[in-house]
């Protein structure tokens, strides 16, 4: 009997987007990326602290950006000096598990030093087996992080970029049986943003923004083979705003549900392919906000065509929360109720040698600002090298592009990024 395991979030998310609603949960796939393979040679020890190992490490790097305010003209370039420590305690038990990590991401700009960000996080989960084929999921996880410039609830007038806080916490059961299994999970984000000085003085609020979101979830699968499976899965979600009509905005709180059914198939270290489809739906509690019901789905697919090559690519589609308005059909700017963003993003990595590593990725989202006639198309494109000098030290060097569009004229633009990074770990 193969057992199945489940991640609680898509695999694809986008860089410019947070607040996802309902994301569905895709099986762990048995494929191993050529990026995650152990490497005797290569891989940091860790220092043993009696049931735990301690994993400390630290990245140096820098990045060139030739668009940092992310605008369609009057581009300013930057270098960015890059810090990024890490360190986290892991156990080393036989059957239940537990981890804490601390990071840190910051970043100080050569010339313009109020793009200058300090991001931190603090990440604890576990598992605890109650007999074999049912265990429980926890974790929580805080995080001080600031808003992209290329984010659609980026403004342009603000002198800063926007800081926010996040709290998220999660739990799930789960039993595994010879033929059927079964995952209940539940999860709670809160999101706190920080005002943002304007350009020219004043104070954007954001005050309006602060939200509450809580989903529910169970997951049904039956075994039909070794390496097939089918399930069912739902989701219920609600948002919560502390108060988003503060400045003359609509009610935001809203709640909606997510029912699909999938297949898996896991041909055990060579291909996992899980796809779904079936509805989505979330209204919002204002007459305002446009409601949204849509057929929905989503694909999760790995493949290693040989030891040294992985493939992975991964379609899904969400409902994102915002606080901006566009212009309707009628030529009338109105709220956007949320933003429907349906993405792609394919990544291939190959070991050269054993100690260097090549990765590419190419991504496409197809962002629609539900009620109005807005609609952005964001391209990506990545490559990367990563040279393992020895279990100590890492040097990596990676090329991205973005680029955003649109009908409307509003929020375009291209970017590129080059990065040079040397990672110190033990």
């Amino acid at each position: 009997m193969k057992s199945f395991k489940y991640t609680l979030c898509g695999m694809l998310a986008s860089t410019v987007l947070a607040g996802a609603i309902s994301a569905p949960a895709f099986a762990e796939s048995s494929v191993v990326q050529v990026s995650k393979k152990p490497r005797q040679d290569y891989d940091a020890l860790g220092l043993s602290v009696g049931s735990f190992y301690l994993m400390p490490s630290a990245v140096g790097g820098v990045t060139i950006d030739d668009n940092i305010y992310a605008t369609d003209t009057g581009k300013v370039d930057d270098t960015i000096f890059n810090v990024k420590p890490e360190v986290g305690l892991y156990s080393n038990w036989n059957n239940n598990s537990f981890a804490v990590i601390a990071s840190a991401d910051l970043g100080y700009y050569d010339q313009n030093s109020r793009e200058d960000y300090e991001d931190y996080t603090l990440t604890s989960y576990g598992t605890l087996e109650v007999m074999e084929g049912t265990y429980f999921d926890a974790g929580v996880d805080y995080s001080k992080l600031h808003e992209d410039r290329g984010s659609p609830d980026s403004l342009g007038a603000v002198a800063d970029p926007t800081e926010y806080n996040v709290f998220k916490a999660n739990v799930a059961f789960t039993r595994d049986l010879s033929l059927l299994s079964m995952k209940l999970f539940a999860d709670y984000t809160r999101r706190n943003f920080k005002d943002a000085d304007l350009v020219g003085g004043g104070i954007n609020n954001n005050d309006d923004r602060d939200r509450k979101r809580y989903n529910v979830g169970l997951r049904l699968g039956y075994e039909i083979g070794d390496s097939t499976e089918a399930y069912v899965l739902g989701t219920r979600n609600k948002v919560e705003y502390d108060n988003s009509q503060e400045d003359g905005g609509p009610l935001r709180d809203g709640n909606g549900y997510r029912l699909v059914v999938g297949g898996v198939l896991d041909i055990t270290g060579t291909t996992s392919i899980d796809v779904y489809a079936g509805y989505l739906n979330h209204d919002y509690d204002s007459s305002a906000l446009k409601d949204v019901g849509k057929f929905t789905y989503g694909a999760a697919i790995e493949w290693s065509p040989t030891e040294l090559t992985s493939m992975k690519l991964g379609v899904s589609q969400d409902v994102v929360e915002t606080s901006v308005s566009d212009e309707n059909a009628l030529g009338a700017f109105v709220p956007v109720a949320g933003i429907l963003n349906t993405g792609v993003d394919f990544t291939i990595e190959h070991e050269l040698m054993e100690n260097l590593i090549l990765s590419g990725i190419a991504s496409y989202a197809r962002q629609e600002f539900i009620g109005t006639v807005r609609e952005d198309d964001v391209l990506g494109f990545g490559l990367a090298g990563e040279y393992l000098i020895n279990r100590n030290l890492r040097l990596k060097l990676r090329y991205d592009y973005s680029d955003k569009s649109n009908e409307v004229g509003r929020g375009e633009f291209s970017r590129n990024k080059i990065m040079a990074s040397l990672k110190l770990q033990w």
